[in-house]
């Protein structure tokens, strides 16, 4: 479409205002500007500017047009391999108790003052007492 085309097209575009300023568009030269607008080397800012509409107007109707149509912006062809590779990820093993080790003491002082004090605890009671004491949201970090 040339220069003076598009300046015709920008002329019929716009049929009359409404009292809140938003245009009322002629439905022929709305579509020929989405058709405009859809070819690969055109640039739709540029072409709104031209016509003197938002970008953003234009890209709407290009997007109901396409939704009218059925086609979808992003739609994968099932015949090209996915890009993704299937992977298998497992586990790590749990850590075992330490050999001979028949009881741990332990005693952990938080930060608001208490304590806990753990005295021949076995291998289990200890993991679970650090992962709950991990869990926890920490006083420092929660300060505004």
């Amino acid at each position: 479409m040339t220069d003076e085309e598009l300046g015709d097209l920008a002329r019929r575009l716009v049929v009359r205002r409404k009292a809140d300023g938003r245009g009322v568009y002629d439905k022929r030269a709305k579509a020929e500007l989405v058709a405009e607008a859809g070819r690969p080397e055109r640039s739709i800012s540029r072409l709104a500017r031209q016509c003197g509409i938002n970008a953003n107007q234009l890209t709407r109707w290009l997007r109901e047009d396409r939704d009218s149509r059925g086609e979808r912006v992003c739609a994968i062809d099932a015949a090209l391999p996915s890009p993704f590779v299937p992977m298998t990820i497992e586990a790590p093993a749990a850590p075992s108790p330490p050999q001979g080790a028949a009881s741990i003491s332990m005693q952990v002082r938080l930060p608001n003052g208490a304590v806990i004090d753990v005295r021949d605890g076995d291998y289990d009671q200890i993991k679970a007492l650090l992962n709950t004491l991990g869990s926890l949201p920490c006083s420092a970090s929660t300060r505004v």
